[in-house]
């Protein structure tokens, strides 16, 4: 082996060799783990070479994968256009690497599609040899023979304390040692490890040794921590820095000695006990001697300051309520015990017989202003007696409430010795005018609503300037908004910008006005309208030094709709038009309709083109998001006719689609639009056509073409670019989607019925493109709205979102705007699975449940998820039918070695229900994700005798399969999702069935809207099979939560964002029976 290494660094001297191992350590952290051969050895002979062929020729889109390279998803395409998607997971053990991938091709793993995918990732991650990844490979190697003499690193132990009925016990847990100080859940250590009379292999030494003396203080088969021994070894676990309370990880620290508060709280009938400790509301206490508490708010442990042992605090805890009658005889019997310096006397707290209103009279005396507080019980006015010595005397727990809100807005006592009644006021200082504006004006307002009685006869106003803030807008050359925020005193120009440094504290409590000193005046302001600015140096000059005039993207403009006219200052009448028409965006401004046009536009078509029209003459960009089948090719179509009959089209429109859609553009631009001049750049004729772009009105191509072709497209300039099903680009990393957004046009436009179908960041790579810097760069964008949205579920930051997005995002549905289109009946059948089946399913489920758990145990949720797809994969396939379950022996354990004898519960139901169907003169789609179901639908539909069509990714000739469903006599229609769920126009069939429901209910949709869509005359029916009690009838539960992902932005319900976490997984897994 040696020797062949040096064979391939022959020609490289010892100063080249070690640079470039240096380069590839400084490229990577992680060097990809498979080898060459490696992958030859995996995949057949034939697979590896299409493989080969498949990265040369360019047909990988994007592969990612995490740091580790544990999971890898990747998309790939065939030569023919259809898109394959790859889920790779990667294992590293001691017995070597082993891979389990998945494809959504036919062959379902191991086929070339996975191995150009794992060779495309393997270029990328070579460093500075890229295809040259041979030479990569033998560094790797060497690098891991110096691994090799590295000390193997053994685990560590995990003290972790948990509650359980009897007290507080030990579970010790075994882990990777790990360099960044966070550790994992970690593992239960087995009954033999923990009895074990010498240290486990592969545990550190030390922590077994002080675990093995916590096991021998303690009887056979339990870990607890007791008498003073307890506090030793509490002592040196903490010491450990690996002492944690139960599921959190951050280490428990030692802390000071803490008192035992005891006391009774008096309520309306009865007496409690109450246990506390300073600084904490929820600890617990250890059986040891003294006693330790764990305070688990701040995870620190320390000794309970108090005379009584462990067990008679634990026995505190749990003594009952004590009735009113009974408390003077327990009260007694406490004392008898424990003695009378045990229990403290507590505040009464008890609600008054008779209404009580607090008052609060603002007194203006000199330069300060008092606040007396008294209290209206019934008609006699009760004041708050205050001593210098004793404090304020207080009666109730609601005086005491009262008073100390009042305390924490910042007012203090006035104390005295000849103070009597209870005054407040703020401390003198500079800031005393905005203080006392933001409490009269927002505290006393809102006292005021909760029925206390504010009297503000005696009180005078601080000198308090308002003013409005003005923008002074302009758009600059490279097309961006340049906003200088300021405000007009005394006819002088003060920016914002240099007010910031003179803000009063009081700002971070005030929600109507924002405070700031100029000169020797103070100045309010609205907080909403300064809000607004705020919220856009938030995003885009966070930790940078804040100018008197920002610059921001032009789309920006659209957050300054709300402001009054009087706060804009612009003499650029065109800008203000925007502004203004973001704000009122109906558009719904007569169009001049296209002369040449040959089709009738509804309403909300015209509202479509003139929208369009708009962002055109503004220089921006849009994401048309209309329903299917509302038209959004010929809204299309029909806007770059009026484009080309008002100022003529000077360069070309780029339109790219799916291949399978190239036909269905060229048709409806023939149809509807003649004059247009169309050039197609597609087959392998395309380069013959390059020389004739530039005199075109309209180039259509398709998106695999877009990436090998980049040369040609780099070089031209376009008036329009168009991306039709848009949600191709919605991974911001792939490959496609950065040949398109390099691509250099006047406009960009998005065609898409799904803007958002699992996340936002699909949305923020559509408009990246669409709108370039509408919503920042992605880390900007990921910190401001992503993850306070789908992860804190912040209603705020959604409605933001949702406010600056809308104005270029036209999205109608087929119920707001064709209300003349038949209707749509959904109809959700539950079936049964047949014996046979739901023995194959529970076994599947069973085993799969089972190796999830063992997998989130030993690696967590993040890196069991490909496993978690495949988990699923098995479990729809056996709803589906038996037939699908491929590389499982599931069936053979149950000794049904017959797999045709697992009958399909779907598949009976199709049988029983088509002729029904047929015989009512139904025309019917049948749409399945898995070709292999289609092909077994196939099978049944021939011994039925009923003639069918079929599309699925390998139909050749697409126009022939829709025209004998359309036109022709064939009755039933075969789809796949990904070949037919778009582009097709399918008005013949009244009738959809999803024969297995898919996760998006959005990519469903597009599926029905084949049939539900303009020219449809006859009702639809939508049947949806779902097997009961199954993973399906989670899915489906699934969609319509995830409905509400897509939906949020575009009505007014704001946002709802979900994220699967190990918890969730394991219910979709678990038995529903």
């Amino acid at each position: 082996m040696i020797f062949s290494w040096l064979q391939m660094s022959k020609g490289l001297t010892k100063t080249d060799l070690i640079a470039l191992f240096d380069e590839i350590k400084k490229e990577q952290e992680v060097a990809f783990p498979i080898t060459e051969g490696f992958l030859k050895r995996y995949f057949k002979p034939t697979v590896f070479e299409k493989a080969k062929q498949c990265l040369l020729k360019e047909l990988v889109n994007w592969v990612e994968s995490d740091k580790q390279f544990s999971q890898v998803s990747a998309e790939v395409y065939s030569e023919s256009g259809d898109i394959f998607h790859q889920h790779i997971q990667i294992k590293q053990s001691q017995a070597g690497l082993s891979i389990v991938g998945l494809c959504s091709c036919k062959i379902g793993n191991k086929c070339h599609h996975i191995g150009a995918a794992l060779l495309k990732l393997k270029t990328q991650h070579s460093g500075l040899f890229g295809k040259h990844y041979l030479l990569h490979d033998w560094f790797n190697q060497l690098e891991q023979l110096k691994k090799q003499r590295q000390t193997v690193k053994k685990d560590v132990i995990l003290f972790v304390i948990e509650k359980h009925d009897n007290g507080l016990i030990l579970v010790p847990k075994q882990s990777p040692p790990i360099n960044n100080g966070r550790y994992s859940q970690g593992r239960p250590m087995t009954k033999q490890q923990l009895n074990s009379l010498v240290t486990p292999e592969h545990v550190n030494e030390s922590d077994f040794r002080l675990l093995s003396w916590i096991r021998s203080q303690n009887s056979f088969g339990q870990l607890v921590l007791e008498n003073r021994w307890g506090v030793m070894a509490l002592v040196q676990m903490v010491a450990t820095g690996r002492c944690f309370w139960q599921d959190s990880r951050q280490a428990i620290r030692l802390s000071a000695q803490r008192p035992l508060d005891v006391s009774w709280t008096e309520n309306d009938s009865f007496h409690e006990l109450n246990l506390s400790l300073p600084q904490s509301d929820s600890w617990q206490v250890f059986n040891t001697t003294p006693p330790y508490y764990i305070d688990i708010n701040n995870l620190e442990i320390g000794e309970l300051e108090t005379t009584l042992t462990a067990a008679e605090v634990s026995h505190l805890f749990s003594i009952p309520i004590v009735a009113d009658e009974m408390f003077e005889h327990v009260n007694q019997q406490f004392n008898r015990i424990f003695g009378s310096a045990l229990i403290e006397k507590s505040d009464i707290s008890i609600a008054p017989n008779v209404d009580v209103v607090p008052r609060l009279t603002l007194i203006k005396q000199d330069e300060r202003c008092l606040f007396h507080l008294q209290f209206s019980y019934g008609k006699k006015i009760h004041e708050l007696n205050v001593d210098e010595q004793q404090g304020t005397q207080i009666t109730t727990a609601f005086e005491d409430t009262c008073l100390n809100r009042l305390q924490n807005c910042g007012l203090i006592l006035c104390k005295g010795p000849l103070q009597k009644a209870c005054y407040l006021t703020f401390n003198a200082s500079d800031e005393s005018s905005p203080q006392h504006h933001w409490f009269v004006n927002e505290v006393c307002k809102q006292l005021s609503d909760e029925s206390w009685h504010i009297d503000t006869k005696l009180y005078v106003d601080p000198d308090i300037m308002l003013t409005e803030l003005i923008l002074s807008m302009t758009r600059t050359r490279v097309n961006k908004l340049s906003v200088a925020p300021y405000f007009e005193i005394s006819d002088k120009t003060v920016y914002l910008s240099d007010l910031l440094s003179f803000a009063a504290l009081c700002n971070n409590k005030s929600h109507l006005f924002n405070y700031y000193k100029y000169q020797d005046v103070w100045l309010a302001a609205s907080k909403p309208d300064l809000n607004i600015v705020f919220d856009l140096i938030a995003q885009f000059y966070a930790n940078k030094t804040i100018p008197k005039r920002l610059s921001l993207p032009l789309s920006y403009a659209s957050s300054f709709a709300n402001l009054n006219n009087s706060q804009i200052d612009c003499a650029d009448n065109a800008l203000l038009e925007l502004i203004t028409q973001v704000s009122n965006p109906d558009f719904k401004d007569k169009l001049i309709v296209p002369k040449t046009l040959k089709a009738t536009l509804r309403d909300y078509q015209k509202q479509a083109v003139n929208w369009l029209l708009f962002l055109k003459k503004h220089q921006l960009g849009g994401i048309l998001a209309d329903d299917m089948g509302l038209g959004k090719t010929l809204q299309t179509i029909a806007f770059l006719l009026s484009e080309k009959e008002r100022t003529g089209l000077k360069s070309p429109a780029l339109i790219i689609c799916p291949t399978s859609l190239v036909t269905n553009w060229v048709k409806e631009i023939n149809r509807f639009a003649p004059s247009l001049n169309v050039l197609v750049s597609h087959g392998a004729s395309r380069k013959n056509v390059f020389n004739q772009i530039s005199a075109a009105d309209c180039v259509i191509t398709t998106y695999p073409l877009i990436t090998r072709d980049n040369t040609v497209y780099d070089e031209l300039h376009f008036s329009h670019v168009i991306l039709d099903e848009a949600q191709t680009i919605k991974n911001n990393q792939a490959k496609i989607s950065k040949a398109v957004k390099a691509l250099n046009s006047d406009f960009n436009l998005c065609l898409t019925g799904t803007p958002v179908e699992n996340n936002l960041k699909e949305l923020k790579s559509l408009l990246d493109f669409a709108m370039p810097g509408l919503i920042g760069s992605m880390a900007q964008f990921k910190t401001y709205y992503q993850i306070p949205i789908e992860k804190e579920h912040n209603e705020q930051r959604a409605e933001q979102l949702k406010n600056l997005v809308v104005p270029f995002v036209l999205r109608r549905t087929k119920e707001q705007v064709l209300t003349e289109l038949p209707p749509k009946t959904e109809l959700v059948r539950m079936i049964e699975l047949t014996p046979n089946q739901q023995v194959v399913y529970q076994n599947i489920r069973a085993n799969m449940e089972q190796k999830m758990k063992e997998l989130f145990k030993e690696q967590g949720a993040d890196k069991s998820r490909f496993a978690f797809l495949e988990a699923l994969l098995r479990l729809r396939q056996a709803c589906c039918d038996p037939r699908l379950v491929n590389g499982v022996d599931d069936l053979e354990s149950m000794a049904l070695s017959n797999k045709s004898a697992v009958h399909s519960a779907k598949l009976a139901w199709l049988s029983e229900n088509l002729p029904l169907m047929l015989a009512k003169g139904r025309k019917i789609i049948i749409f399945s994700q898995f070709t292999s179901m289609l092909s077994l639908i196939e099978q049944e539909l021939a011994q039925l005798n009923i003639k069918y069509s079929i599309l699925t990714g390998k139909t050749k000739d697409r126009d022939e399969a829709v025209n004998s469903f359309q036109e022709g006599d064939n009755p039933i229609f075969l789809i796949s999702l990904k070949a037919g769920g778009t582009g097709l126009n399918l008005t013949k069939a009244d009738t959809v069935i999803h024969y297995d429901p898919w996760w998006n209910p959005a990519v469903e949709r597009q599926a029905t809207d084949r049939a539900h869509r303009i020219g449809q005359l006859k009702p639809v029916f939508v049947y949806k099979l779902i097997c009961q009690n199954s993973i399906e009838e989670r899915v489906y539960q699934m969609q319509q939560d995830k409905a509400e992902l897509a939906d949020s932005f575009f009505d007014a319900k704001g946002g709802k964002f979900n994220t699967q976490t190990e918890g969730q997984m394991l219910e979709l897994l678990a038995d529903n029976n």
